[in-house]
């Protein structure tokens, strides 16, 4: 079975590096904000496991609705790979 993840960004990058390093997905889906989206070149430089990935971007992660439909975008995303 493919292995997938969804992973929100932000803070620190260590916990999603040991995510990816530990489980090593074949697909990997980033929730990031416009500050976050920074991160992802250094995530993926500093992985250890090299896999597809895409991103959903948040314009305002404080909006709990805003962030659950984006989430819902980003299992939608997860589930089109899988078929």
């Amino acid at each position: 079975m493919t292995k997938t993840m969804i992973i929100t960004v932000g803070g620190t990058i260590e916990p999603i590096l040991k995510a990816i390093d530990h489980y090593a997905p074949s697909f990997v889906v980033y929730l990031v904000s416009e500050q976050s989206e920074k991160q992802i070149d250094e995530i993926l430089n500093k992985s250890k496991i090299k896999c597809d990935y895409e991103t959903v971007k948040i314009k305002d992660p404080q909006n709990l609705l805003e962030t659950y439909a984006k989430s819902l975008d980003a299992a939608k995303l997860v589930l089109s790979r899988a078929i």
